[in-house]
């Protein structure tokens, strides 16, 4: 599983916003199919790139841009919130749906 998560950085960059899109239909995938645990993970990282996409767009003002990265931020974490409910994890899930 890490192999492809390195694969994909390798093909896009990293932090590359496709990368994290990678990631996310992946992930969507896995979750159709029943692997909750592993799209779980890619939906972890692809927030990860998200995030830092985010700061990055804040920190040299690039303030349309940064939205756009708060939008994904903001599915993803919803995706997140989903797997987590699906797996019982009810505080988790409340968590991540009021992500600051």
């Amino acid at each position: 599983m890490s192999d492809t998560i390195q694969k994909l950085k390798e093909q896009h960059g990293a932090n590359s916003s496709e990368a994290a899109e990678q990631l996310n239909s992946m992930a969507t995938e896995l979750q159709r199919g029943g692997d909750i645990r592993p799209a779980l993970r890619y939906h972890q990282e692809a927030l990860t790139i998200l995030e830092w996409n985010k700061s990055n767009a804040l920190l040299y003002d690039f303030v349309e841009k940064s939205r756009e990265y708060a939008l994904e931020m903001a599915v993803t974490l919803r995706s997140i919130g989903n797997i987590l409910r699906e797996m019982n994890n009810f505080v988790g899930a409340a968590g991540t749906y009021i992500f600051p």
